[in-house]
Formats: structure tokens, C-alpha cells, sequence
């Protein structure tokens, strides 16, 4: 058996002199189920932002410290006798835990901020999953080869937040070998509620822009005929403002125009109803 919460664990085990079965220690890699305890029994958290609710997803990997045997004694020693209940991995969880949800946490609403201040709609905001590297960064450490040790060009107060966490984790009696980001995201049935307002905005863009379309199609055919109407006029008047012209050779001259031909009719109606004068005063009446 294995030392921690009794699950069994490959490999090699060092037993404390004394100790019971549960003071076994592995000395293989083993995972830090980081975010456990905040959410049993799915190892996940939630980052609580202004209307929305993210899921962060952290894998953590951690070893008994040292390379030689007396170092993975010593690194066992301080496991048994400083990890509280000899539960190692819950131990690297309190002390992981806070400092990594805290960058998350940060990161989270600082690209919900600067989208906000773009003018971004809530359902429009995506926040993008931080990269191993700026985590390790933002908690003043750095991937040295298969180590996880402190960055050394860090600002002194990150790096010193760096330090304080290897300590720590030292104390307990491990190294601290990775840290990924396996997930920082919305949960599922927001995505399908976005998906769904998604669709239905561009079934009403549709249908808006469809009636725009129409509106102006028929806002053009009132122009066309507003100006065909001011043309008729410009020719009916241009016809009774000459002195020599009768009703008769009027008649004539509007016919040949196409769109008087239905309006003026017969020359009989055209003359009894008032000839020239009667044309006009109907075509403004229409106006």
C-alpha cells in the first residue's frame, strides 16, 4: 500500500523504521490532485468571475526529493514527520493549492476586465487557458529540467513567493517536478446557453438585415416614382405654359409619353375634363 488516502502506488517503497503501513512512501512520480478537496470527488475548481463561472482543471506532479538514497531517506524522514497525517499529497495540496488558484484567479479576471473595457458583451467574452510557463512565471518558478526550481529573473517579491513554496514543499520532503494547465474554461451547459443565444442572434441578424433589404427595395421605387411623378409634372406644365398649344396637340405630345398614356386616355376625357389644366391639377392632387 501506498501513503496516500491508502491508495496503492507502483515502484519502490521506503518504510519508516517503526512506522505503520501507511508510512510507506513511494519514491516514483506521483500526482498532487490539486483542486480534490474543493470539489469531491472531481478534481477541478471553480474561478468565480462578475456573471460568470469558470472550470479550472490543474495536474500536478510531484516526487520524493533527492537523487541519491540518503537524500530520498532524508526527503522520507521529512515526510513522515512534517506532512500532517503522513498524507503527502494532501500536504502538497495545502500548499499548492492557494498559490496556484490565486494565478488562475488573477489571470482569469484580468482578461474578463480588459474585454469588458473593449465593450464586449458577457456571452461575447472567452477567456484564454494560461500556459504552463506563465503560471510557473507568475508564482516566481521555472521548468528546469525535469525540476521545478525558482526564476532567478523574477522581480524579489515573486521570486521570494517562488522560494517560499519550494521550502514548503521541501519541508514535506518533494520536489516539485510539473505543473499543466489540463483545463480553464466555462462549464458545458453555458457553452451549449451560448451556442444556442449564438444561433438564435443570427436568425434575428437574418431577418433584419432581410427586412432592411426589402425596405430599401421599396424605398427605391417610391424615389423612382416620386421622380417620375415630378417629370410628368415638369412636361405637363412645360405644355401649358406654351401660349400657341390646344387641348388637341397637348393630347397628342402626352401620349407619346409612356407613363401619361393610361393616365390621359381618350382625347374626348382628356378635352371635357379640363385638358391641360386637368391633367395638372390631378397629377399634383397625386403628389
Amino acid at each position: 500500500m501506498g501513503f496516500f488516502s491508502k491508495i496503492a502506488t507502483p515502484g519502490p517503497h521506503i518504510i519508516v523504521p517503526g512506522a505503520k503501513l501507511v508510512g510507506a512512501y513511494t519514491t516514483n512520480q506521483f500526482p498532487v490532485y490539486l483542486f480534490r478537496h474543493d470539489a469531491p470527488p472531481v478534481d477541478y475548481t471553480e474561478l468565480e468571475l462578475p456573471d460568470i463561472t469558470l472550470i479550472a482543471k490543474v495536474s500536478v506532479v510531484v516526487q520524493i526529493g533527492g537523487t541519491s538514497l540518503s537524500e530520498k531517506v532524508q526527503g522520507v524522514y521529512n515526510a513522515h514527520y512534517n506532512a500532517e497525517d503522513q498524507d503527502l499529497p494532501r500536504a502538497a495540496e495545502r500548499i499548492l493549492n492557494p498559490w496556484i488558484k490565486l494565478i488562475l484567479q488573477r489571470h482569469s479576471f484580468d482578461e474578463y476586465s480588459s474585454q469588458v473595457d473593449e465593450g464586449k458583451e458577457v456571452e461575447e467574452i472567452q477567456i484564454s487557458k494560461i500556459t504552463p510557463g506563465q503560471l510557473l512565471k507568475a508564482l516566481g518558478l521555472r521548468q528546469k529540467g525535469a525540476l521545478i526550481g525558482t526564476d532567478d529573473q523574477a522581480k524579489d517579491s515573486v521570486q521570494n513567493d517562488g522560494i517560499t513554496i519550494l521550502a514548503k514543499l521541501a519541508n514535506i520532503g518533494v520536489d516539485l517536478l510539473s505543473i499543466n494547465i489540463d483545463d480553464l474554461s466555462l462549464p458545458d451547459e453555458v457553452n451549449e446557453a451560448r451556442n444556442r443565444s449564438a444561433v438564435e442572434k443570427a436568425d434575428q441578424k437574418a431577418a433584419l438585415d432581410r427586412e432592411t433589404a426589402r425596405s430599401e427595395v421599396i424605398d427605391k421605387e417610391v424615389e423612382n416614382r416620386v421622380k417620375e411623378a415630378e417629370g410628368l409634372l415638369r412636361a405637363v406644365k412645360a405644355l401649358r405654359n406654351d401660349p400657341g398649344i390646344s387641348d388637341e396637340q397637348a393630347y397628342r405630345a402626352l401620349v407619346e409619353i409612356p407613363a401619361l398614356q393610361k393616365i390621359v386616355g381618350d382625347k374626348d376625357k382628356f378635352i371635357t375634363e379640363g385638358g391641360l389644366n386637368g391633367l395638372l391639377a390631378m397629377l399634383q392632387s397625386k403628389k
